[in-house]
C-alpha cells in the first residue's frame, strides 16, 4: 500500500511539475548570443552494451549483478551505443541542441 501511495505521490508531484513549467515561455533570444544549448546524460544510464567491444564492468554494474537492484540493470539500458549515430543525433538536431 505504500508503495501504491509513493507512486501515486510522484506523479502527482511530477505532472504538476510540468504544468507550472510548461506555462514558462522561452527562447534563445532570452539569452546572450553565445550561449550553448546543450545536454548530458549519465553512461550507465543510456548507453547500454553492457559486455561488447572489450567494457570492462563499472561500478554500477558490479553493484547490480550482485543482486542489490532487485534485478534492474543497465546492461542495455537506452542502448545510446547503438542508436547515438542514427536515431540520438537525429534527436540533437530536431531539438536545435548544439551541445553535448
Amino acid at each position: 500500500m505504500v508503495k501504491g501511495r509513493l507512486w501515486f505521490f510522484s506523479l502527482f508531484l511530477v505532472l504538476n511539475l510540468a504544468a507550472t513549467f510548461s506555462s514558462l515561455k522561452f527562447s534563445r533570444d532570452d539569452f546572450p548570443p553565445d550561449f550553448i544549448f546543450g545536454s548530458g546524460t549519465s553512461a550507465y544510464q543510456v548507453e547500454g552494451a553492457a559486455f561488447q567491444d572489450g567494457r570492462t564492468p563499472s561500478i554500477w554494474d558490479t553493484f547490480v549483478h550482485a543482486g542489490l537492484s532487485h534485478g534492474a540493470t543497465g546492461d542495455i539500458a537506452c542502448d545510446q551505443y547503438h542508436k547515438f549515430k542514427t536515431e540520438d543525433v537525429k534527436l540533437m538536431v530536431e531539438t536545435g541542441l548544439e551541445g553535448y
